[in-house]
């Protein structure tokens, strides 16, 4: 009955036109009061459940947190022995993977111990991300005619990084050429395993290993890649990245711009990474992946629950003005709605009523002509 483009609109005509629903009063009163305590009873559960994504938010920073201080496989090391992290062996690693690819590898500052933001196991060894990583750098933006969905990079936007450690290229996705990948962004190409991370807020903390979908990427400014060389793994490095604690560690040496952190690419590679043995990082990754895959099943489950929820209040109104809901009442009450409680008498009460409170027109007094 609503007319209108931008929006519909129901006219005070029609308005009156439409159909309501008149149960005896006594009914009425009924059907309210069970209202009042299913409604109550919706809004309740509705607030349970939407707290529970808050808990699972915190249950995940937990297992991280958990996860690269070596609880998470404390006991895991009580069974197998894995040989200690060793400061000259990623040395040589990575001095090996620099001379493999021609690039001059100069020795970045070692981490200082009295930097450690806390203890870790005595297998473990503490890092900067400089020392495990190849070159820390971002990425550039292009000019927009350098861009379209036709051409054959992609190129990785910050709404496309998560929190999961997934890429999400499915989000308005963007390609360049290959000829401004390999010349004007040849600086920020990126490959299968790089582990990406947003370095302009807020927030921070979205990071995401890039798949084997395509053979090379590309990516903006607000970006900075994180190539893992030797120590450590990509699933193990984006876990460290995405650790509450390390974040906000390496948050504390950028300044604020306006009340929001941006991260330089000095900051970048001086973050702090506590590196277990490998086989570890490996037992580490599993577990993370198995717990958090846990919080998503939860997750869905809480979500799907709360549409059912979000829908049960229409359904319950629904039910209530088809009569269902005082269906019992009635039965019990069969006096309460007959003769002079039914809704036919109360609709002649009220039409009485009207017509006894419609105001009486007076009669226009006549003008005498002169």
């Amino acid at each position: 009955m609503g007319t209108g483009t931008t929006f519909k609109e129901i006219s005070g005509a029609n308005a009156k036109k439409l159909p309501f629903i008149l149960p005896p009063l006594a009914e009425q009163k009924a059907i309210a009061e069970k209202l009042d305590t299913l409604l109550a009873q919706v809004e309740s559960t509705k607030a349970r459940l939407e707290r529970i994504p808050k808990t699972l938010k915190r249950f995940r920073q937990s297992v991280l947190a958990a996860a690269v201080s070596g609880k998470l496989t404390e006991e895991w090391r009580s069974f197998y022995q894995c040989e200690v992290v060793s400061e000259n062996k990623i040395k040589m690693e990575r001095e090996s993977y620099f001379n493999l690819h021609d690039k001059k590898c100069s020795d970045p500052p070692r981490f200082e111990e009295k930097e450690a933001p806390y203890d870790i196991p005595l297998t473990w060894g503490w890092f900067r991300a400089e020392e495990i990583c190849d070159l820390i750098t971002k990425g550039t933006t292009p000019k927009k005619e350098q861009m379209s969905e036709l051409e054959k990079i992609p190129f990785v936007k910050v709404y496309n990084l998560t929190f999961s450690g997934n890429l999400d290229f499915s989000i308005d996705p963007t390609f360049v050429s290959e000829e401004t990948h390999k010349t004007f962004l040849k600086r920020s190409k990126a490959y299968p395993g790089d582990v990406l991370m947003n370095i302009v807020g807020p927030p921070l903390g979205k990071v995401s290993i890039l798949p084997n979908t395509y053979p090379e990427w590309n990516l903006n400014q607000a970006i900075s890649i994180f190539r893992p060389v030797c120590g450590v793994t990509p699933g193990y490095l984006s876990l460290c990245l995405r650790d509450y604690l390390l974040l906000e560690e390496t948050k504390s040496k950028a300044k604020a711009t306006a009340g929001q952190f941006n991260l330089t690419l000095e900051i970048c590679r001086d973050y702090a990474i506590p590196v277990p043995p490998k086989q570890e990082q490996i037992e580490i990754v599993r577990r993370v992946d198995q717990l958090f895959d846990y919080a998503d099943t939860i997750e869905t489950q809480i979500n799907n629950a709360l549409e059912r929820v979000n829908n049960l209040t229409q359904s319950i109104l629904a039910k209530a003005f088809r009569g269902e809901l005082t269906e019992q009442w009635r039965k019990d009450n069969p006096d309460l709605i007959s003769g002079e409680n039914s809704a036919d008498a109360l609709l002649e009460k009220i039409k009485a009523e009207r017509a006894e409170a419609k105001p009486v027109k007076k009669a226009k007094a006549k003008v005498r002509k002169g």
